[in-house]
């Protein structure tokens, strides 16, 4: 007996004639159905796939929490003058019994006595005392090998108490002396002691945009405040026990979770119960990557908040109260469904790709009333930005959802890498290497939308007032002073820019109001800007001089500045608003589903690492077809659309029941046809074999009654299939048995292979109706002739 031949099979397979349609099933459980096996991975010490619960407070209901699908239960420690292990340490025996880790919430924010004082960074007294309990009750449960992690406590922004004193020490040690604040502020106090928070907020009535020094140095100092309270208990925390998971808790406050300092390793978003679900809270905790970031679902809409968290990127979820799923079998029992397949996907991911990113520098605030997602720190000043924004993306976009970076994340250049466009809302702070890696990010393609006061506190919060290297990345040759002036958005001239907006295109007013009839900057373009829109004009022979958006020119890419707010009272329903961010978004995106609506649909996808994902929101099942850049074909309950080798990318066409969601996991399969095109359905993909079914030409795509995915056969097609390394092994060496039959149940034909040193296998056929599958032969299996078809 001859052994196989140590090279890159190629198989001949004659068609195998077959009129059934392939059916590729989606796996329903009301909310999400997923594709196919595969392990939770690990990353940063926080299990991918973790669901904790809250509020069980009696072992004898442990069994029924682990039935609903958590594995993991929070137990809230409270900070007592006597600590008093015994039920603490009775529930944690009990919960290690039915095989439930517990993650003890540390109520640090919570003093026994009045003896310690405020809850303030700068609070000695309480410090030293939190301190000595958190080291106790880490202590104590270190070694225990049930303690999955430690969490510090919820909300913990509501507990905290800065000062006027703090914010005069934090001033001095900013600016010197009073005399080095006056000249920074442009004020006259005569004592420190005068300054204080609403005084110094009270500053910017008499700024026409809400902006001035004064506000932005309180709201550095509050931002400062909350995240050194956040280091400081997580250092008491790690002195001692290094090794466990460090856990936030559960915050819905947006302005706390862009400022999570880097020792925690996961972030609990607290999700509010609104209709749509503000999973953008997710994105916000994940950082593009910095932190692991888990869901905290409200029980009201726990299923509709776990499939849009998904999207988003959450590790994983909570829920703080168990006695709302208590007396809910249904929903119990859903729960643990939905839990079970999101675990069992292949493509489980907590990476999302998004192309478009916002630079979120938590000052903007909205304004009489605050916003409920406290956005900003500028409380009580008009300069509301960031709210409409995150509501108007709150479910994505057809090119996917949106990604978030704090200004510290700008020194890290992987982690702009990815993106193709940075939204920049009241980006009020700018140091000079942030200003580099921006122009670096412009110059490798990418674009930065700015708008009003962006950077403007390294000019002494002069909105008007900008440094050469700031005026040089925006294209700006002079500032003047703010005017109300504004009026519709009135486009100049058409630029390579916004390609699908056409010169003379205009906002529309709502509501009898024009969106940009707010105070606004006049600037002076540079000579390589070009004036796009324009809200006020005041041009004069040779001096050109608007109030509007300046699109300038850098290396491969571009900076667009807004001298005036450009999201505050823009409605996303203007066209002209959709046509300007589908222009910036549509490049190089990594996904965009086609025939949808730019905002506001039904459907919602997104791109991961490793996959694609689609979610309907409507009652009525969905055929979606997404776009991707991708060369490889994705797994799961979905059809890759496979295009001449002269086509960039693949088409995934997938059918989404009312309510589903869809994930999609890229495998290292290619499908590669001369002319034609072919359709190929990786109905399994794993360790344990591949299964394909391929149809060639132009297969009949369409739903059926339960919203799966069918495809009819149309004629027959000449392709390659090429399966590399991956999930399912393909190393050189190795044995693999490929089966091959035609769907209507004709001959089986069947060859062994070995993998030669490129690790790959390559099969070509003209394919009309066929089914493929592979599966992994063991090294000691005797060598037997190649069976030829």
């Amino acid at each position: 007996m001859s052994d196989p031949p140590r090279v890159s099979r190629r198989l001949a397979l004659h068609p195998l004639r077959a009129r059934s349609a392939i059916l590729v099933r989606l796996v329903p459980w009301l909310l999400v159905g997923l594709c196919l096996g595969f392990p939770a991975c690990t990353t940063a010490g926080v299990t991918t796939g973790l669901a904790w619960c809250g509020g069980v407070t009696d072992p004898a209901e442990l069994p029924a929490c682990r039935a609903a699908g958590f594995n993991a239960v929070r137990l809230d420690v409270p900070w007592r003058a006597t600590p008093a292990w015994e039920g603490i340490d009775q529930f944690v025996a009990a919960a290690q019994a039915q095989g439930l880790p517990v993650i003890l919430a540390l109520q640090a924010a919570s003093p026994p006595t009045a003896a310690a004082g405020p809850v303030d960074p700068a609070n000695a007294a309480y410090l030293g005392e939190v301190k000595l309990w958190i080291q106790s009750v880490v202590e104590h449960f270190r070694g225990h090998p049930a303690v999955l992690g430690w969490m510090l406590p919820d909300e913990p922004e509501a507990a905290l108490r800065l000062s006027d004193a703090g914010l005069q020490a934090f001033l001095s040690a900013r600016y010197g002396d009073l005399n080095g604040l006056n000249r920074a502020w442009g004020t006259r106090f005569t004592r420190l002691t005068e300054v204080t928070a609403d005084r110094s907020l009270a500053l910017a009535r008499r700024h026409p945009l809400g902006v001035c020094p004064a506000t932005i140095d309180v709201a550095l100092y509050r931002q400062q405040g909350f995240t050194r309270l956040m280091q400081l208990w997580a250092r008491y925390v790690r002195g001692i026990d290094p090794d466990r998971p460090l856990f936030t808790g559960a915050m819905g406050a947006y302005r706390c979770l862009i400022s999570i300092p880097e020792e925690y390793a996961a972030v609990n978003a607290r999700l509010h119960p609104g209709t749509p679900p503000n999973a953008e809270a997710v994105a916000i905790a994940r950082r593009s990557g910095r932190f692991e970031a888990l869901a905290v679902l409200p029980p009201g809409n726990l299923l509709d908040a776990f499939g849009a968290a998904l999207l988003h990127g959450a590790s994983g979820i909570g829920v703080e109260a168990w006695g709302a799923l208590r007396n809910n079998a249904v929903l119990r029992g859903t729960l643990a469904a939905a839990l079970a397949n999101w675990r069992a996907s292949g493509c489980l991911t907590d990476e999302p790709r998004p192309t478009t990113a916002i630079l979120y520098e938590p000052f903007a605030e909205s304004y009489p009333q605050p916003s409920p997602l406290r956005t900003g720190y500028l409380v009580g000043t008009n300069t509301g930005e960031l709210e409409p924004l995150l509501t108007a993306f709150r479910q994505g976009t057809t090119f996917g959802q949106l990604g978030f970076l704090a200004r510290e994340d700008l020194a890290d250049r992987s982690r702009l890498a990815g993106y193709r466009v940075l939204l920049c809302p009241m980006a009020l702070s700018l140091s000079s290497a942030d200003i580099q890696a921006l122009f670096r990010f412009a110059e490798g393609g990418g674009v930065v939308v700015a708008d009003v006061g962006f950077g403007c506190s390294e000019a002494g919060g002069q909105i008007f007032s900008w440094n050469t290297e700031l005026a040089s990345l925006l294209g700006v040759l002079a500032l003047h002073p703010p005017m109300s002036a504004g009026g519709n958005l009135r486009v100049y001239e058409k630029t390579t820019l916004f390609p699908s907006i056409p010169a003379g295109s205009t906002s529309v007013a709502r509501g009898g109001r024009s969106p940009f009839d707010e105070p606004l900057v006049m600037i002076r373009p540079m000579e390589k800007s070009t004036v796009f829109a324009a809200a006020a004009d005041a041009t004069t022979p040779g001096k050109p001089l608007f109030g509007g958006v300046l699109a300038h020119p850098i290396g491969k890419g571009w900076v667009a500045y807004a001298s005036l707010k450009l999201w505050h009272r823009w409605s996303p329903a203007d066209p002209l608003y959709q046509l300007f961010h589908r222009d910036l978004m549509a490049r190089e995106p990594a996904v965009a589903l086609q025939q949808a609506p730019f905002l506001g649909g039904a459907v919602q996808v997104a791109a991961f690492e490793d996959g694609l994902a689609a979610r309907n929101t409507a009652p009525r099942n969905q055929l979606v077809t997404l776009e991707t850049k991708s060369e490889y074909l994705y797994a799961g309950s979905c059809l890759n659309i496979v295009r001449p080798a002269t086509a960039e990318g693949i088409w995934v066409a997938a059918g989404l029941a009312g309510g589903s969601l869809g994930l999609y996991e890229r495998t290292p399969i290619r499908c590669v046809t001369g002319q034609g095109s072919a359709t190929v359905a990786v109905e399994a993909y794993g360790p344990a074999g591949i299964k394909l079914a391929v149809c060639g030409g132009h297969p009949r795509i369409s739903l059926n009654a339960d919203g799966v995915a069918v495809m009819a056969p149309s004629y027959a097609q000449t392709a390659r299939i090429l399966i590399g390394d991956g999930r399912y092994p393909v190393r050189p060496g190795s044995l693999h048995l490929l089966r091959a039959k035609g769907r209507d149940g004709g001959k089986l034909q069947e060859l062994r292979i070995r993998v030669g040193a490129d690790a790959r296998i390559e099969i070509n056929n003209s394919f009309y109706c066929d089914v493929l599958s592979l599966t992994p032969l063991p090294d000691e299996t005797p060598a037997a002739p190649v069976t030829q078809p």
